[in-house]
């Protein structure tokens, strides 16, 4: 590079820089509510999950009972049909 397209990057970088010596206080602010925001979208995905897998696991429905539902019922027919020695 050439001292003139050095110096043409150099300013189109500090005039489009956003570094937090320019913004100052306001950054910090603006940060604060992205990291809030961020949060709770994390925390409404994670809760959404959660339900999801719990209504699919352990539901307690008679038409489509849960995965461990259906385990325990097959362990408990099991165990009833075991003849004692």
């Amino acid at each position: 590079m050439n001292k003139t397209q050095d110096s043409d990057f150099n300013q189109f970088h500090r005039a489009t820089s956003r570094a937090p010596i320019q913004w100052g206080h306001r950054l910090i602010k603006k940060t604060k509510g992205q990291v809030a925001v961020e949060y709770v979208l994390l925390l409404v995905v994670a809760v959404t999950i959660a339900a999801l897998v719990i209504k699919l696991v352990a539901s307690r429905n008679p038409d489509s009972p849960g995965l461990i539902v259906t385990k325990w019922q097959e362990v408990m027919v099991s165990i009833g049909k075991d003849m004692p020695d």
